[in-house]
């Protein structure tokens, strides 16, 4: 990770870009990009400055290394897709989970829950206008929809007995085997 020039505070500005790319396809690229721009710029004459004020005066033009890494454009493995086909398929899930209500709702419920999480990781995840905000909120919706729905019918549709007394018991005896002496 060293220039030509073997200058420690060059090489630390180096590691710490190092750093700033880690888990990004171009890291090297980047890196040896960098590195030739310093070795290039510190071969050109210095026109009264000392060494030190040169390196200086380099390291300051490229800038901090998070701006550097900021500027370039994203790397494709780790962007969020840009396919909304996921979005779609949670939607359906999210607006099937209110059709469930009525005859399942114990896979209603978990239903609901994962299809708003999900959405909600994608709303926090998208930045900026974007098409896939129009089926994340609708699914955020919808999947709140049907959390608000079976809690309504938890509420007021289950049928209620008095607190505290029993309404009612039945014993049912079977006949077992007769017991042997």
């Amino acid at each position: 990770m060293t220039t030509r020039h073997n200058i420690p505070i060059v090489d630390a500005y180096l590691r710490d870009l190092d750093r700033a790319l880690a888990g990004r396809d171009d890291q090297a690229e980047v890196l040896e990009s960098v590195r030739e721009h310093i070795d290039e710029a510190l071969d050109i004459p210095a026109g009264g400055e000392s060494e030190s004020e040169r390196v200086r005066r380099v390291l300051d033009d490229l800038g901090p290394v998070e701006r550097i890494a900021a500027a370039l454009p994203v790397d494709p493995a780790s962007a969020p897709s840009d396919s909304i086909w996921a979005d779609v398929v949670i939607m359906l899930a999210a607006f099937a989970s209110i059709a469930l209500i009525i005859f399942v709702p114990f896979v209603a419920i978990p239903l609901a829950i994962a299809t708003l999480t999900w959405s909600i990781v994608g709303l926090i995840r998208v930045r900026a206008p974007h098409r896939r905000l129009g089926f994340l909120r609708v699914t955020v919706v919808a999947s709140t929809l049907s959390l608000l729905l079976v809690a309504f019918a938890a509420a007021f549709l289950l049928p209620r007995g008095q607190t505290g007394e029993i309404t009612s018991i039945t014993i049912v005896e079977t006949p077992g085997p007769a017991p042997t002496p």
